[in-house]
């Protein structure tokens, strides 16, 4: 594994900050790839160089923005099923992934900002990262279900 892999702890920290001690997180060796997520972030560094990305599957991305604030099962099933995510799903997957800035900021040792968090067709150059700076992990969310995450470290 490279020294720019991310961690569970970390991962695990920051999950517990946001959605409570009840997460269950653990690292797989299944990658998201770009064409399989329903929604990425891209990280940049203060010149705009790209120094990260987070790939989220259909449903973590849509788990992680019911939990956050608490979206009604339901919701998040239909956001699953339609492969979209639209409105507070949308708005709330947007700030874990501003959140989520740190877990990049801690191996990139510079400031790292969200570039943007969307679908991820314009996200070509997420191709060029070696596999061995990739790290994904299986999250539960309680009443939500399970997806799977990916960081991936420029």
């Amino acid at each position: 594994m490279s020294v720019k892999a991310v961690a569970s702890d970390k991962m695990l920290e920051i999950f517990e900050i946001l959605f409570g001690d009840n997460i269950n997180i653990k690292p797989v060796t299944n990658h998201v790839s770009a064409d399989q997520s329903l929604m990425a972030a891209r990280y940049v560094i203060d010149d705009d160089s790209v120094c990260g990305w987070i790939l989220a599957d259909p449903m973590f991305a849509a788990a992680a923005g019911g939990a956050l604030t608490l979206i009604p099962p339901d919701v998040v099933k239909e956001a699953h099923q339609k492969q979209t995510l639209e409105g507070m799903l949308l708005e709330n997957f947007g700030e874990i992934m501003n959140i989520c800035s740190s877990v990049i900021q801690s191996k990139v040792e510079r400031h790292v900002r969200l570039d943007r968090a969307e679908k991820p067709g314009d996200f070509s150059d997420i191709a060029d990262v070696d596999q061995s700076s990739r790290s994904s992990f299986e999250v539960q969310f309680p009443r939500y279900g399970k997806g799977i995450v990916t960081v991936a470290i420029a």
